[in-house]
């Protein structure tokens, strides 16, 4: 989840660096802000801060190279730190974890402290996929401001598909009922996409790098986006509605 946020930083930094091909290095710094409660225990407990900054580092890796396939310095965003703050969120904030800022993530210990996996996802596992979607909200382009929250949202779900980490529950190809609906429906779509143009999705953040355009959709496969849309949904025998963001 993408949004503008602050804290107040209670407790000890911890950095961790890491060389990107010998040519950028990345700090990555998680705060546990909030200790002493039960998910900031848990937190400690069964996740760590080393474990976590060992994630960021192969979430950054993987999502330049495979994902957004930004093989040279110049074609990415320059972020020389990330900071990943585990706290509370105030009242109303909802999620699991939010970006905000450039390169802050947040994460919740509200949800932390309740969550129960299933099967062999265990809580690690559960958010080294959360460090996997809010990487890519710190690396993803935005459209100066102009791409649709859902498709930002949804690419960012996309890492984890290419990742393999999609949670129990997680979005079957052809659910949705619009494009743009964000998370996972929108990632099946973009997986959609990228089967009929490989590298779709990583031509289209480079091509997001200033600006957003839905031309952009019919320039990359050859085809509107709305005419994507039905044809998607054809292939998995749901209902077409018409929903395209512009």
């Amino acid at each position: 989840m993408a949004a503008p946020y602050s804290y107040h930083l209670l407790s000890i930094l911890l950095t961790f660096s890491l060389s990107i091909h010998g040519t950028l290095t990345v700090d990555y710094r998680v705060i546990n802000t909030v200790p002493q409660t039960p998910g900031g225990q848990r937190f400690e407990r069964e996740i760590g801060a080393a474990y976590i900054k060992q994630v960021m580092g192969q979430a950054n890796n993987f999502i330049w190279s495979t994902v957004f396939q930004q093989n040279a310095p110049p074609e990415r965003k320059n972020i020389p730190f990330v900071n990943l703050y585990v706290s509370q969120f105030r009242p109303g904030d909802g999620g699991v974890a939010l970006t905000w800022g450039e390169n802050n993530i947040n994460v919740s210990t509200t949800q932390l402290a309740g969550y129960r996996g299933s099967g062999n996802w265990d809580v690690r596992k559960e958010y080294t996929a959360v460090v996997y979607h809010e990487m890519t909200h710190v690396l993803q382009w935005g459209g100066g401001g102009r791409a649709p929250g859902g498709l930002q949202e949804g690419v960012a779900d996309f890492s984890k598909i290419k990742a393999n980490l999609m949670q129990p529950g997680f979005a079957k190809p052809g659910t949705g009922d619009k494009w743009d609906h964000g998370y996972g429906e929108t990632a099946r779509f973009l997986e959609y996409c990228d089967s009929l143009a490989p590298g779709f999705v990583a031509r289209l953040n480079k091509m997001m790098r200033n600006a957003y355009d839905v031309a952009f959709w019919r320039q990359l496969t050859g085809k509107p986006l709305e005419q994507l849309w039905k044809e998607y949904k054809a292939k998995y025998g749901n209902v077409y509605s018409v929903n395209v963001t512009t």
